[in-house]
């Protein structure tokens, strides 16, 4: 099994996503749901409790975890048995006691779960910490695959000594680094990096149906962010940058405009917008919480 996993900030944008696509038109796409520490799935009440929730802290900006574990394409496991596979992660990742959305796709030829966790705890109010949480959730899946005798995926953190000969990914900082700096300072990206970017691209590009699911799949899959620049795209893990172009004959910015049948200008704003709309929601949700307890002091 494989697990991938980041932070953001929009409940309401990741559910969308998961329940019904970019496009909001894959909805056969769901195959189950399953909710932990929440008492409904409704794709349109959960993200309201669980921003009502992340309220309580304040400091949080991103408050949203999306995990997705993944398997094999020779291999399947019924919802009861993925349930626990998530259920065991989550405890490994020390996620237990918050609140958590299941949704299983069924719409490519390996079957995955994807989890939108709430970091912030619904009792507590202390938002969780995941630093170090690829690490833990690869050593999770890895006693889960001998206990559930599955095949077993070797990783740098389980298997210590894969670290010398495996090329480092690059990690969250690496990426936010890229977004800071000024791109052109950045080298173009060698030759054998190049190829097996392009390898490890090819399949998001014939199978992703828009761009926030490219660039939703992109770090996880192949350890770049997507950006803009001038007026084209490049692929980035930090240290070097590969231009869009660079990924084959048929991948062009005008090419994917046309499947996504939106531009990337157009999505970039409508990221942003729900990015807006979501610190929005949530000052106007720590305003009410104050007014009450200002409220109660004058009672």
């Amino acid at each position: 099994m494989i697990g991938k996993a980041h932070t953001g900030a929009g409940f309401a944008g990741l559910c969308r996503y998961l329940f019904a696509g970019s496009d909001g038109k894959q909805i056969g796409r769901v195959g189950w749901t399953a909710t932990r520490n929440l008492p409904t799935d409704n794709a349109n009440a959960v993200p309201i409790i669980m921003r009502a929730t992340a309220a309580q802290s304040v400091r949080v900006q991103k408050p949203v975890y999306h995990l997705a574990i993944a398997l094999p394409p020779e291999e399947t496991l019924s919802q009861e048995v993925m349930e626990s596979v998530v259920d065991q992660s989550l405890a490994d990742l020390g996620l237990s006691g918050h609140q958590a959305l299941m949704v299983a796709h069924n719409d490519t030829d390996h079957q995955h779960v994807h989890v939108m966790v709430n970091r912030v705890h619904p009792e507590t109010g202390k938002a969780w910490c995941n630093s170090l949480d690829w690490s833990r959730i690869e050593k999770s899946l890895r006693a889960q695959e001998q206990k559930l005798g599955l095949r077993y995926v070797p990783g740098i953190h389980s298997d210590p000594e894969l670290a010398q000969t495996m090329s480092r990914r690059p990690t969250r900082g690496d990426l936010a680094r890229a977004r800071r700096l000024n791109q052109k300072s950045l080298p173009l990206m060698s030759a054998e990096k190049l190829g097996k970017l392009k390898a490890d691209m090819k399949p998001l590009f014939e199978t992703c149906k828009s761009w926030d699911e490219l660039s939703a799949c992109a770090p996880t899959m192949a350890g770049v962010e997507i950006q803009g620049k001038g007026q084209g795209l490049i692929l980035t893990d930090g240290n070097e940058y590969a231009k869009l172009s660079q990924m084959g004959k048929g991948v062009r910015l005008k090419g994917l405009e046309a499947k996504f049948e939106q531009s990337w200008k157009e999505f970039q704003e409508i990221s942003l917008d729900a990015d807006l709309d979501d610190q929005d929601l949530t000052r106007r949700l720590v305003k009410r919480r104050m007014r009450k307890r200002t409220a109660g002091l004058e009672r």
